[in-house]
């Protein structure tokens, strides 16, 4: 794909994960918000597994399974009171992937 497609795709995702968060205002339209998210970021792994020579295409779609499957077992035996908790994991979680990107990122030699 040319750069200015790449850039209308990254633009739309961003678009949408804007909407998304919009929508986690109202707790009737919270559903579709989250629906809209995962959409978002699922095309966002495609646009990055298939705009990209990976490598190791089979760990990252194991990787996408196995984070899918984990999420899903979670969220559902999770109780309203353990949100909060689960949204600190989760920050966390997101700071840890983004020190680790960075990391390697810094570490690279070729």
């Amino acid at each position: 794909m040319t750069e200015s497609w790449l850039l209308a795709i990254d633009s739309v995702i961003i678009v949408a994960l804007f909407v998304a968060i919009a929508q986690f205002r109202s707790p009737s339209r919270a559903r579709f918000g989250n629906l809209t998210a995962a959409a978002a970021l699922l095309l966002a792994v495609a646009v990055v597994v298939f705009g990209e020579t990976l490598r190791a295409a089979e760990l990252v779609a194991f990787s996408l399974a196995l984070g899918a499957a984990g999420g899903w077992y979670v969220s559902s035996r999770l109780t309203m009171l353990q949100i909060p908790a689960m949204v600190a994991l989760q920050n966390g979680a997101g700071g840890l992937a983004a020190f680790l990107v960075s990391f390697v990122q810094l570490t690279r030699t070729g």
